[in-house]
């Protein structure tokens, strides 16, 4: 069973990929170091709640939504 944050990287994965979008973009939109998105897109780096809103709003989408 994955964990939850195993969970919320993969949506993550899924919404950068249905908007087209890099790593670098998401950085810059989410206004955080592109080597903090790459860490978690890498599975290295355990989100906070802020990282994980900021990368939400930059997403246009409910931070709950990373959970489902």
């Amino acid at each position: 069973m994955k964990s939850a944050t195993e969970r919320v990287v993969e949506n993550i994965k899924e919404l950068i990929k249905k908007r087209k979008q890099t790593a670098e973009q998401v950085a810059f939109g989410a206004e955080v170091a592109k080597s903090t998105i790459s860490r978690l897109l890498a599975g290295k780096l355990n989100p906070t709640v802020r990282l994980l809103e900021k990368i939400a709003n930059h997403l246009e989408i409910d931070i709950k939504s990373l959970f489902d």
